[in-house]
Formats: structure tokens, sequence, C-alpha cells
């Protein structure tokens, strides 16, 4: 086990180990606030609210990330693009022109697909904004603005898939702001919603 696993945690108890692992994920979004910067939320705002259509990119475990990412934008009017397969996303990339903005989600901020796709992005002139857990990556270097999470890496498994909940919260929290700061757009999000809501009800 990862030594960041308390000893005195009784393994055999379902409910105390699952009340550890969202109280790991709870930490993890809590640490993440401490990398926002006034400034560069403004300016990602701003972006939304200007761009001409918002392009999700993601690959691996990150990519229903941007799937969501692309369905909680749409919902606000905001025109979206989003690709699972990484032909397609590299041929969005190339389709993307100066009033677009681009927004990648990588956990290591290294994937050699991401990377492809930023370099593309920057040729093209687009804005973007990556979000990862990283601050030096590669991909950080790539964008124009960057939004970095907090995740542990290891719980208790030798090999633990990395979390996303964080880059979840962040995608979250820009939607939020961008309702806060946008109240037509609210209203968009709210009469889609409720129209869902009567049509798909449980």
């Amino acid at each position: 086990p990862d030594n960041s696993y308390p000893d005195n945690t009784d393994f055999t108890d379902i409910t105390s180990l699952a009340t550890f692992l969202l109280k790991k994920q709870a930490e993890d979004l809590i640490q993440s606030t401490q990398f926002f910067n006034a400034e560069v939320l403004e300016s990602i705002l701003k972006l939304l609210a200007n761009c001409d259509t918002i392009f999700f990119f993601a690959a691996g475990n990150s990519n229903p990330l941007a799937v969501y990412g692309a369905y909680k934008f749409s919902q606000l009017g905001l025109k979206t693009v989003v690709h699972v397969s990484p032909e397609m996303q590299i041929n969005a990339a190339y389709s993307m022109g100066k009033r677009d903005l681009a927004i990648g989600i990588s956990n290591s901020g290294s994937t050699n697909l991401m990377v492809d796709i930023f370099k593309v992005v920057k040729e093209r002139g687009a804005k973007s904004v990556c979000i990862t857990n990283y601050i030096k990556s590669p991909l950080s270097k790539l964008s124009t603005h960057q939004l970095n999470t907090a995740v542990s890496d290891k719980i208790f498994f030798e090999a633990f898939d990395s979390t996303r909940v964080p880059a979840m919260g962040v995608i979250d929290m820009l939607v939020l702001l961008f309702m806060y700061k946008n109240k037509a757009h609210y209203e968009k999000y709210r009469t889609r919603e409720e129209f869902l809501g009567s049509r798909f009800k449980g």
C-alpha cells in the first residue's frame, strides 16, 4: 500500500474506506484552489463569451471530461465541438480559426496526442486553455492560459489511476462563473434544463 493510506484504517470496513476515498477527492478539490488567479479566470471567461466555437480536446481517461465540458457549455447556448478519436481531434484542431477557443484536459499535460493537438492550435492562432496537474508541462507551455489541479497520484493501490474529479470540478466552476457573469446564458441553460427535464423524467 502507498504510504498516504492511514495505517489505522480498517481495510475490512467498506464504509470507512468509501468515506476515506471521497474525502481524498474533496481534499484534491480544495487544494486546487491554491492555483486560482483572478486575472486568468477573468481572461478565460472573456474568451468563452467572445469566441466563435469552443473545441474540447482530451485523451485516454480524460476523454469523458471533454464530452462533459462540451455538453455543459452547449447548454449555455455556446457552440462546442468535441471528438473522441485522435484522428477527428487532429482534424478539428486544423479547422480552428483565430476566434475559436481550445480547452484541453490532460492530467499529465504531456500526452503526445494533446501536445500535437495544441501545437496545431497554436499554429492556427487560436487561444487555448489547458486543465492539467502539472504547472510546467509541455501542454502548459503551448497554451495561452492554464488552470492547474491538485491530484493525489496514489491513494493505496500500487498502480492507481489518478482521479479526474478536480478537472471536472474546474469545468463545473467555469460553467457556473460564466452563468454568473452572463445572465442571458443562464436563461438559455435554464430553458434547456426545463425542456430536457420534462421530456426525460425518470
